[in-house]
């Protein structure tokens, strides 16, 4: 598919980027010229995901992190920024889903303590980052 280069030059990072949505997001900006960093906690689905990306072409590196870790997340924004330099574009698509049948997933509120996803660490560094005309995350 041919799409126009509305996002080159601008570099991404996009969360829970190693499959799903997350990875068609990220396909989808580099397709359009975007650079882009992939996030998640599976080393190997991301650089699977992105061995794919670049054997068609796209420029996908990526980052390993937990995003339920802070440290884990500040290091890998720092990664993402030694890289390209700075990030334009955030897609927040980080989930944390309890696999299994219904009896044996935990309550929502069972889970809330440990679900947390520090995205502080993300949104420092980025210089603007709009969703349909409206901030979508604003540096502090």
């Amino acid at each position: 598919m041919s799409y126009s280069r509305d996002f080159e030059g601008r570099s991404a990072l996009v969360t829970g980027g190693g499959r799903g949505i997350g990875l068609a997001c990220a396909r989808m900006l580099a397709e359009r010229g975007a650079r882009v960093a992939i996030l998640g906690d599976d080393a190997d689905v991301l650089s699977g995901a992105a061995a794919q990306a670049r054997a068609d072409s796209l420029d996908i590196i990526p980052i390993p992190a937990d995003v339920r870790q802070e440290k884990e997340v500040a290091g890998a924004v720092s990664a993402v920024v030694e890289h390209f330099g700075t990030i334009r574009i955030l897609i927040n698509n980080a989930a944390i889903q309890p696999y299994g049948t219904v009896d044996a997933t935990p309550p929502l509120l069972g889970i809330r303590s440990s679900a947390s996803i520090f995205v502080g660490p993300i949104s420092r560094p980025i210089s603007s980052c709009r969703i349909c005309g409206r901030a979508a995350a604003v540096p502090s």
